[in-house]
C-alpha cells in the first residue's frame, strides 16, 4: 500500500501546484531563463575584433607579398602590395571579429565600409600632409587601427537588430476553474 502511495505522490503536487497556481497572477508564474542577450557583447566585440583584425593583417600582408610574384627581387617592390595587403586583410578581419562578437547582429558589410573608410582618412591624411617621417607615421600607425576599432564596433552595435525575447513557460488560469500551460517562442 505504502509503494502505491508513493507513486501517486507526484501527481498529488502537481495537483496541488495547479490548485495554487489558479490563485496567483500569470505574471508570478512566469518562468523564463535568462536571456542571453541581456549580457554585454562589447568585450566580445572587441577582443574579437583586436584577434581577427591582427590574423587578418598577417594573411593579407602575405597575400600581397604573394601577389606582387612580378618583382625583380627588391625588398621594396614588395611594399605597396604588401601595404595595401595587409591594410585590406586587417580591415575585414577586424569587421568580421566585431561582427562575429556582437553575435552576427549588425551589418558585416556597413562594419568593412567603416573601417575601410577609417583607414582613407589616415592614409589621406599622411599622403596631403607629406610626412612620411617617424613621429607622423608611428601615430597614425597607432591612431588608425585605433580609430577603426572604435569606429567598427560602434558601427556594428548602431546597425545590430534587436534579438527575440527569451522563451517562456508560464501556467494561467484559464477562467473555468483550471489552468493551461502558456509556452511562448520568439521568432
Amino acid at each position: 500500500m505504502h509503494n502505491r502511495l508513493t507513486m501517486f505522490a507526484p501527481l498529488v503536487l502537481i495537483a496541488m501546484s495547479v490548485a495554487q497556481a489558479q490563485q496567483l497572477e500569470p505574471s508570478l508564474v512566469s518562468i523564463a531563463p535568462q536571456d542571453e542577450s541581456e549580457r554585454s557583447t562589447l568585450p566580445a566585440s572587441i577582443g574579437l575584433g583586436i584577434g581577427l583584425g591582427a590574423a587578418g593583417f598577417l594573411v593579407g600582408g602575405a597575400a600581397g607579398y604573394g601577389l606582387s610574384s612580378g618583382c625583380s627581387g627588391d625588398v621594396f617592390c614588395h611594399l605597396p602590395a604588401v601595404f595595401f595587403g595587409a591594410a585590406a586583410g586587417g580591415t575585414f578581419g577586424m569587421a568580421l571579429g566585431v561582427h562575429l562578437g556582437n553575435r552576427r547582429r549588425g551589418n558585416l558589410a556597413i562594419d568593412c565600409l567603416a573601417g575601410a573608410g577609417v583607414w582613407t582618412i589616415g592614409i589621406v591624411t599622411l599622403v596631403t600632409t607629406s610626412q612620411w617621417k617617424p613621429p607622423a607615421t608611428t601615430v597614425l600607425a597607432i591612431a588608425v587601427p585605433v580609430a577603426q576599432l572604435v569606429t567598427t564596433v560602434w558601427v556594428e552595435q548602431a546597425t545590430s537588430r534587436p534579438r527575440a525575447g527569451p522563451t517562456s513557460l508560464s501556467i494561467v488560469p484559464d477562467g473555468h476553474g483550471g489552468a493551461a500551460f502558456v509556452l511562448s517562442v520568439p521568432f
